[in-house]
């Protein structure tokens, strides 16, 4: 059987197959954690400039999280894709590559909204696309990152079309097939990180999967067999010999490994700040001559801009974070990547005393990182942090993720936010995902 079509029969199942009830509790954090991120991202210039372009009539009936504009079905899904990674605050995981949850709540929520999909149709549909985004990002490997590709934007595509294609009932022929048409839209260069086109990437991967799976709905034509056939997604994107085998051993419970954000920042500048504040913490402001920060390759290919200007290449910049990190300042304030940070003396001072290597993760694993750090007094200290390790204990992960979603929710819904986080925690006794929409929008 075609790799895509195991792939498509794993999806389906979902449906009806019992939940791996740690990976449902996972689940639910990861939607709760979107809706903080996007109804912050909400208020960022870009999605001011795609909701003018794809909302400007305002005729639509989906809501756009945090915003007061209605789009159709497919722009809303396009930005609110973009809005929930606005700010690169949402979660990540490594199976997948990337952020998994951005490019498929807005599929779930809003496809599930137009069919009164019930919240636990809704939790099932994104354990689907969530899933479905781990198992082909290891059936494509580091190898397709390494190419230059985004996998949000490309891997993103598959698991949107899965999410779509659960609730929309289609059986495994025709899930394979909306997967081959994800396939052949599937995009997004890592040449675009720090700019607009970065979240770009993750609304077009939520629109073009729910397009995919609507379309062939209606009967639309395509292939099925588009991850493995040659000239296929996996041999163009990834480099795979055509008719490459799938691994599906942990499909339903890769969720688990999902890794949140609580600084504001890519992910891979996140094992340097940790590093800097253990630094901070034991030894204050004393004098620094020189900082070599050791990562993975990974990293220097995706947050290694050197002199940022821009809040969103302070994102993106191991020198300015780690920087912001021994300077005290707070990583996980929004308000603190902006270019008047960046152009601090101090910092650029500092930024100018460091050193970025990469290939730590032939020591330990991709998202680690060393410092060592030259002090004033001529000693040399190394601080490591390993941030590839999902947190063991979900009870602190949910109170440390509501925090993270009062604090950016509550300015821009006031004591709306309360509502929303209830409807949302509660989500697999809701009856109708039209409901967390309706909450989602300013008064």
């Amino acid at each position: 059987m075609s790799a895509t079509l195991q792939l498509a029969e794993r999806i389906v199942a979902l449906g009806e197959d019992e939940l791996n009830e740690e990976a449902a509790s996972v689940a639910g954090q990861c939607l709760l954690d979107w809706f903080g991120v996007a109804l912050r991202g909400a208020q960022e210039p870009v999605a001011d400039i795609l909701a003018g372009e794809l909302a400007g009539g305002n005729h639509g009936a989906h809501t756009l999280v945090g915003r007061s504009e209605r789009a159709d079905l497919i722009d809303a899904a396009l930005i609110n894709g973009a809005i929930g990674h606005a700010l690169d605050y949402d979660d990540a995981i490594p199976a997948a590559l990337g952020h998994a949850t951005v490019p498929v709540a807005p599929v779930v929520l809003g496809l599930g909204a137009e069919l009164g999909a019930s919240g636990e149709r809704a939790l099932r549909a994104f354990l689907a696309g969530y899933e479905t985004e781990c198992a082909i990002g290891g059936y494509f490997g580091e190898k397709h990152y390494a190419r230059g590709y985004h996998a949000t934007g490309t891997i993103g595509t598959f698991g949107a079309a899965a999410a779509a294609a659960l609730l929309l009932g289609l059986d495994a022929g025709q899930t394979a097939r909306a997967l081959s048409l994800a396939a052949t839209q599937a995009s997004g260069l890592k040449s675009l990180f720090g700019s607009m086109g970065k979240p770009l990437h993750a609304g077009r991967a939520a629109a073009d999967g729910l397009l995919a799976a609507r379309l062939v709905a209606r009967g639309f034509d395509s292939i099925a067999d588009g991850l493995e056939v040659r000239q296929g997604a996996g041999h163009v994107l990834a480099g795979n010999e055509p008719d490459e085998a799938i691994s599906l051993d942990r499909f339903g419970e890769q969720i688990r490994g999902t890794l949140f954000k609580y600084h504001a920042a890519c992910y891979g500048t996140h094992a340097p700040i940790e590093a800097a504040r253990d630094f901070r913490s034991a030894h204050g402001a004393e004098r620094i001559e020189a900082v070599d920060i050791h990562v993975g390759s990974m990293a220097i290919d995706m947050c290694n801009i050197e002199d940022p200007s821009s809040p969103l290449e302070c994102k993106f910049s191991l020198r300015q974070t780690v920087a912001m990190a021994l300077a005290g300042i707070d990583t996980s304030g929004l308000d603190s990547y902006s270019a008047e940070v960046a152009a601090a003396p101090e910092l650029a001072d500092l930024r100018g005393k460091m050193n970025v290597i990469g290939g730590f993760e032939d020591h330990t694993g991709i998202m680690s990182a060393k410092l060592e750090i030259k002090t004033g007094a001529g000693e040399t200290l190394e601080f490591y942090r390993d941030m590839g390790r999902p947190n063991d204990d979900l009870d602190d992960q949910q109170r440390r993720l509501e925090a993270k979603y009062d604090a950016l929710a509550a300015p821009v819904l006031g004591d709306a936010a309360d509502a929303l986080k209830s409807a949302i925690l509660n989500l697999r006794q809701t009856p109708d995902v039209r409901q967390l929409m309706r909450l989602a929008a300013p008064a």
